[in-house]
């Protein structure tokens, strides 16, 4: 099982796969939160499960190394860069769900592999089906 921040993976040997479609808007629907473009609230921090049998489904088996995740959005907001931190970090799991109502963030990344940052983020204003991608500045091996 992986642990992971977004919805499409670009595994090795340029595979690219969809792990989902949440065609659902809301605040709270992540991995970027920002309800409008005058929202002075732009911090949000999501944890996602995918198990094993969803990903060797897709063709991704353990060993795969993967390059790049991506996410859609369904509106059209924008970051323009400057501050916006956006970081992802996968790690494998036993965990099948995520049932734990108040976890604090260094359990849940404890163990991870930070794979991609970037201090000052730019997210246009593409929504789905459009990804915005993110390549890893190191690839992380399921």
């Amino acid at each position: 099982m992986l642990a992971a921040n977004a919805f499409v993976f670009n595994t090795h040997a340029q595979t690219v796969v969809e792990i989902r479609t949440n065609t659902t808007s809301g605040y709270n629907q992540g991995p970027i939160t920002r309800a409008t473009a005058a929202a002075t609230v732009d911090v949000a921090r999501y944890a996602y499960i995918y198990r094993q049998a969803e990903l060797q489904t897709l063709g991704i088996t353990p060993g795969a190394v993967i390059t790049t995740l991506g996410f859609a959005k369904s509106n059209t907001t924008t970051s323009t860069g400057t501050g916006s931190i956006f970081s992802i970090a996968l790690k494998t799991s036993t965990n099948q769900v995520f049932n734990q109502t108040a976890v604090p963030w260094s359990t849940i990344t404890a163990g991870s592999t930070l794979v991609y940052e970037n201090n000052n983020q730019v997210i246009t204003n593409a929504v789905y089906p459009v990804f915005h991608q993110f390549t890893f500045n190191t690839p992380f091996v399921y």
